[in-house]
């Protein structure tokens, strides 16, 4: 029966309690995200006066939903030749910020007497930036449209790649076998004809879409370009990438064709829907006695993080020949932590390296360090003003 389905019972408990939380933000002027946050506090298990979401695995589906849809309508903001004229500033950046605090892990990690493995979890943490987070705050802020934007967006893409050389090299410090050469071989072919199928689409796509374009009502134009986007970020994930660059490949593939408007304003309403929940489940972790614990060690990591990383990043833009104004915007959105950020500390628990606990931990970082990069990019107009001024 529909009214006893678990599935609608935490749906409806989930949007109830984000719509009176947002609408108090909205008073208050409080960020979007931060709302979301305390909506999913408010309903996940540590929150004893309301009900609990029972079902958290749908609620892990749809907040993976959130990320791929967010990162598709993204993706149709972005052309091939706009992130090609980008890449070597992205790749420079990329690469400097996260080996520089990949290695700050086990500085850190000594500071609090933590073994070394321990340390580069750490490092691979807070390393890696939150594409759904930048995304969404560059959205809601209006500055898709920036110079700085298809260079943040180029990072990020980098980024994917450089997770999995992070997570390949802290797998072999915790375990004696490390992959084969066959199966990084067949890992390195998995890429290639991704990249391949990629390119072959983007040379078909467009004229398919021209052909066909007689038969594009809007309810079709919206079934097409999500079926196109999961089947492409399904087989991102086949190539061991993440689902979220596929998604993001597909929206650039349809940001060359004529009908990137018309799926912009049919998908916007759904990808923020699940944007919502991608927030909420993030908030739902949120456990306040774990928190209250550690609360020396998350607060130090914070600073620390918030710090090193956007000067680290603002310095690795200005390296590569970016202006100011440019290298302090990318260097704040290059704060928050997120999706791979909980996939280390997965891993971190499979490998028996890290504690449970720490899980609310990265929960309490991540939570910061999205507060810290929304109210710093609001001020962004402000801060670039006064570079200006004193550059004058």
């Amino acid at each position: 029966m529909l009214n006893s389905s678990p599935f609608i019972v935490d749906l409806s408990l989930i949007l109830a309690v984000a719509a009176i939380v947002m609408l108090i933000c909205k008073v208050l002027k409080l960020p979007l995200v931060f709302g979301y946050l305390l909506a999913g506090f408010f309903v996940g298990p540590y929150f004893p006066l309301l009900p609990t979401v029972r079902e958290t695995a749908s609620v892990d589906i749809w907040a993976e939903f959130g990320v791929i849809f967010l990162l598709f309508t993204l993706g149709l903001n972005f052309t091939f030749k706009k992130l090609w004229n980008v890449g070597s500033s992205a790749i420079i950046i990329a690469v400097v910020k996260n080996l520089a605090l990949f290695s700050s892990g086990p500085i850190i990690g000594y500071f609090f007497g933590w073994p070394s493995i321990l340390g580069f979890f750490i490092g691979g943490i807070i390393s890696i930036s939150s594409t759904i987070v930048v995304a969404r705050c560059l959205e809601e802020n209006e500055r898709t449209n920036e110079p700085f934007a298809a260079i943040i967006m180029g990072i990020l893409i980098v980024e994917d790649v450089l997770v999995l050389l992070i997570i390949l090299f802290i797998s072999s410090l915790g375990s004696s076998q490390t992959s084969s050469g066959n199966e990084l071989m067949i890992s390195l072919a998995k890429k290639i004809l991704f990249v391949l199928v990629v390119a072959a689409v983007s040379f078909y796509l467009p004229k398919i879409i021209v052909k066909i374009r007689h038969l594009l009502t809007k309810e079709t134009t919206l079934i097409v370009s999500i079926a196109f986007c999961l089947i492409i970020s399904m087989l991102s994930a086949k190539a061991g990438l993440s689902p979220a660059l596929g998604a993001f490949i597909a929206g650039m593939l349809l940001s060359e064709t004529t009908e990137t408007r018309t799926i912009k304003i049919m998908l916007l309403p759904i990808r923020d829907l699940f944007v919502a929940i991608f927030f909420i489940s993030i908030g739902m972790m949120i456990n306040p006695v774990v928190i209250w614990k550690n609360l020396g060690i998350i607060l130090v990591i914070s600073v620390f993080m918030i710090i090193i990383k956007s000067l680290v990043t603002t310095l690795a833009a200005l390296l590569s020949k970016e202006q100011l104004p440019n290298a302090v915007a990318i260097g704040i959105a290059s704060i928050p932590i997120g999706e791979f950020s909980f996939v280390m500390v997965t891993l971190g628990i499979s490998m028996k390296v890290i504690d449970q606990d720490f899980y609310s931990i990265t929960v309490a970082l991540s939570a910061i360090s999205i507060l810290a990069t929304t109210y710093l990019i609001k001020l962004f107009p402000t801060i670039q003003g006064k570079i200006i001024q004193r550059q004058v």
